[in-house]
């Protein structure tokens, strides 16, 4: 299936994430730190916090867990954690580039699916679904039955990643599934909710390493090479100014605004740490009105 524009835009997203991380911050993690009151906000602490995530998923991996399939494994850290607590783990990765630094680490007997959740193929069913910063590029409509599809019944859907809320108006950070109707679906589908942890003030503070990391970074790397270009190709210069003026304004606005930060998070974002149970009386499809409400 071919990938839409939305799709390969954020991948691209992601290899430059990675890129940056490992250069700039000397980690491989893709997720957002766990901020506690002992660590600093400081660069050099970001991979101590986000050793503290990870830290804090596990802990509250269900008691009777012993298969997983990680869905958005990223570059495998969790994954590798996992495993050698003697998890038996599955993953699955869109991402051609991520998957190749997953298997480096892995190795190759650990079975990746280099597909989208949505096209998954197995004939096997896990004890925990695992979503860490994944969650929110799965298409609502086909979670539920792909979620009941490879979940062993009483299995648990870990979730840990931010939601949207709309209700505090429109956010200049994307991202992030309605949070008010994510909830209800889950209850229309008769999915038993097991934990629902708030931990946006512990992930928040990620944002502002992030904001910094561009206006000490890109910003003045942005600005020398367009000075470059305007002073030796002026004209050059000019012309792709004013074909691509409205994708350059959105990317400012977007990325360079300064409003990518803790406080803008923590109005419009809330991160949650979510458990839900597969019961027998959970069903398979969404309703219409589901439907409708998911591609809202």
């Amino acid at each position: 299936m071919a990938r839409t524009t939305k799709e390969h835009t954020q991948e691209i997203g992601l290899s430059i994430a990675l890129i940056l991380s490992r250069y700039f911050l000397k980690t491989d993690h893709l997720h957002y730190g766990f901020w506690t009151e002992d660590l600093p906000v400081e660069p050099g602490h970001l991979h101590q916090a986000q050793e503290k995530y990870q830290e804090y998923l596990i802990a509250h991996l269900p008691a009777d867990t012993q298969t997983i399939l990680e869905v958005g494994c990223g570059t495998g850290t969790l994954a590798k954690k996992l495993v050698d607590r003697g998890y038996e783990v599955e993953c699955v990765s869109p991402s051609a580039l991520l998957t190749e630094r997953a298997r480096e680490l892995l190795g190759a007997e650990l079975p990746i699916y280099e597909c989208k959740f949505e096209d998954l193929e197995v004939e096997k069913q896990y004890d925990t679904l695992i979503f860490s910063e994944s969650f929110q590029y799965v298409k609502l409509e086909k979670l539920v039955p792909h979620t009941y599809r490879y979940l062993k019944e009483g299995g648990s859907l870990l979730i840990m990643d931010f939601f949207s809320l709309p209700e505090m108006g429109k956010s200049p950070m994307g991202g992030g599934h309605d949070f008010a109707k994510f909830q209800q679906m889950m209850v229309d589908q008769r999915f038993e909710s097991v934990a629902n942890i708030d931990i946006t003030a512990e992930t928040a503070p990620t944002l502002d390493l992030a904001e910094d990391l561009i206006h000490q970074v890109i910003i003045p790397l942005k600005t020398i090479a367009s000075e470059h270009l305007r002073s030796r190709y002026s004209v050059l210069y000019r012309s792709l100014h004013w074909l691509f003026r409205k994708k350059i304004q959105k990317l400012n606005t977007k990325y360079f605004s300064g409003t990518r930060n803790a406080d803008t998070f923590l109005r419009h974002k809330t991160y949650r740490l979510m458990i839900y149970e597969k019961s027998s009386a959970a069903t398979t499809e969404l309703s219409p009105t589901d439907l409708v409400a998911a591609e809202l």
